[in-house]
């Protein structure tokens, strides 16, 4: 039987490192680095997302033929 996912290789040390300086679980840690937020401002933005960051909406595919419907 195969797993329904694959897990991504990471760096470990960075991590580590990002589980202790943001208080995260290692799995949840590990997800991050392998997504490539390895620095913990970065990964801190990600997990509390603001308002403020989020891009327009015109900017995503096929929004203007939506509005057009």
């Amino acid at each position: 039987m195969t797993a329904p996912w694959r897990v991504r290789d990471c760096d470990e040390t960075s991590a580590v490192r990002l589980a202790r300086e943001l208080s995260l679980l290692p799995a949840t840690a590990r997800c991050l680095v392998s997504r490539g937020l390895d620095d913990a401002v970065r990964a801190g933005a990600y997990l509390t997302p603001r308002l403020a960051d989020l891009r327009p909406p015109a900017g995503m595919a096929g929004f203007a033929p939506a509005v057009d419907r």
